[in-house]
């Protein structure tokens, strides 16, 4: 006679993605590793859909501009005792005041978490906050893309002012970014140093040539794989780390080296504390 084996009760399982008691650390830190990256990688989202409302709110308004003020001009120029004229006008400064309305109302307010950035500085110390980071990208964007990352720190005893989960995002962002630029199997730097009381945090890869068959995307962080290259001259999916380290009296770099690498950097103010 076969003997039945009783299904596991709730208190034995450990359900995909949620750990229960028989989860080990290791468990515990794939789940963490895993709902990290889809947070922060949900946020990049977010900061590039808002820069492409940016975006078409600015395109939007040129001609609504033009048109209004050629209104402007044909009020004055054409008779203004035809009354079909007036109307006619009346209609098209209408229509303009309904459409600059609708971009204030939609597109605007949409982006207005993004554009007005609530910060929560406090002193960081800025090794450990970007090996956090370098650790979760490691686990799962560039463990998917069998990217290798190679950090050259010297940052110890460096702090800075900071909002340390916008600014850990930040960093998320752009090395997520050089890792699935970069091709398949291959190797970004990440440097970091202090010179004249200004930190600088830089990822050098060499971007995968533009015909190349495209690696496998990765289940978490893969947002930046079908993003428009020309949209916004390219820079779309740097809106996060470029909103917050501008939010931190900072700036963004972005240039080609002469070995054809490419290498994207934040600048910011910081201090040597140890």
């Amino acid at each position: 006679m076969s003997k039945t084996t009783p299904e596991p009760s709730a208190l034995d399982r450990h359900d995909e993605g949620t750990p229960g008691i028989g989860a080990t650390s290791s468990d515990i830190q794939q789940d963490y590793d895993i709902e990290h990256a889809a947070r922060v990688s949900a946020e990049a989202a977010v900061f590039m859909r808002d820069r492409v409302l940016s975006i078409v709110s600015h395109d939007l308004r040129g001609p609504l501009n033009a048109i209004h003020s050629w209104a402007h001009v044909l009020e004055r120029k054409l008779a203004s005792e035809d009354p079909g004229i007036a109307r006619a006008i009346a209609g098209i400064r209408t229509g303009v005041e309904q459409q600059v309305k609708l971009i204030e109302d939609v597109i605007d307010r949409t982006r207005s978490a993004t554009r007005n950035l609530v910060l929560h500085q406090v002193s960081a110390p800025m090794q450990p906050l970007i090996e956090a980071e370098v650790a979760n990208i490691r686990a799962t964007v560039a463990r998917a893309r069998n990217v290798a990352i190679a950090p050259q720190l010297a940052l110890d005893g460096v702090s800075a002012n900071l909002d340390t989960a916008r600014f850990g995002q930040a960093i998320w962002a752009l090395l997520a970014y050089a890792v699935e630029t970069v091709a398949a199997g291959g190797t970004v730097e990440l440097l970091g140093k202090i010179a004249g009381g200004r930190v600088e945090i830089a990822a050098v890869f060499a971007p995968a040539p533009a015909d190349a068959t495209p690696g496998a995307a990765p289940k978490t962080g893969g947002i930046f794989t079908e993003t428009p290259i020309d949209l916004d001259n390219g820079a779309l999916p740097l809106a996060l780390p470029t909103r917050v380290v501008v939010a931190h009296d900072g700036e963004l770099s972005d240039e080609e080296l002469v070995d054809g690498r490419r290498r994207i950097a934040l600048h910011f103010t910081g201090r040597q504390t140890g």
